[in-house]
């Protein structure tokens, strides 16, 4: 629900704001946008300071219920490309959170061998002067497809094994590696620097190290092979 508009003045130091500047603002639990109708400016302060002054339109938000957010992250999840049904068998809310200045949803993904986290994080933006919810998710899944099958864990495993070595900080993502792009569920892990070598190394060299990080995709088994840094 919005509140009645109301036009206040609003002054800021070496101010760039323009008639017609939107902006968005969440505030000690206020929410709200500021419309700039007109502007000017005012004499030099003491210090010299150039002052703009700007006439602006304030229109109070009533924030979200959490009970809403949770079914619009569900919502921006299902328009990724899934039916309604996989979301409600594959997915599970974790918590929301809904705090002027943290808006987040959190799910749990899962199929068969695998689960993995999926964090929503909700911004806005402006749609012909209303304020609009933004759901960071979007990109993360940016599209997807229904999983069903997938192979074995420990068949994964061994493809990991088999692209970067040995390996540490097993983990299970759900997401497209590049945007635009397809969203898949990988088993992930960064390889191991091998004890003799860490013996030589002093500990700045070691967070140098150059490592790799591995994505299987757990339903065709294909593997994606990434440079990264940091120490073992």
């Amino acid at each position: 629900m919005i509140a009645k508009p109301e036009t206040v003045p609003f002054q800021h130091e070496a101010s760039t704001m323009k008639p017609g500047t939107i902006a968005v603002l969440a505030l000690s639990g206020l929410l709200g946008a500021f419309h700039c109708l007109t502007a000017g400016t005012q004499a030099a302060g003491a210090g010299g300071a150039s002052l703009s002054r700007c006439e602006v339109e304030y229109q109070a938000v009533e924030p979200s219920s959490a009970s809403s957010i949770v079914e619009d992250s569900k919502r921006a999840i299902i328009e990724t490309g899934m039916s309604e049904s996989y979301f409600d068998k594959h997915f599970k809310l974790i918590k929301a959170v809904n705090e002027p200045a943290d808006r987040r949803v959190e799910w749990s993904f899962s199929v068969n061998e695998y689960q993995a986290q999926l964090v929503d994080a909700i911004g806005f933006n402006t749609n012909g002067g209303k304020l609009a919810n933004v759901h960071g998710i979007k990109n993360q899944l940016y599209s997807t497809h229904e999983i069903i099958k997938t192979l074995p864990r420990q068949r994964a495993r061994s493809l990991l094994r088999s692209c970067i070595g040995e390996f540490d900080s097993e983990s299970v993502i759900y997401r497209t590696l590049t945007v635009p792009g397809k969203a898949r569920l990988y088993l992930t892990g960064r390889s191991i620097i091998k004890r003799e070598n860490r013996q030589r190394e002093t500990e700045g060299e070691q967070e140098g190290k150059f490592l790799f990080v591995g994505f299987v995709d757990v339903e065709t088994g294909k593997c994606v092979k990434k440079l990264g840094r940091g120490s073992s």
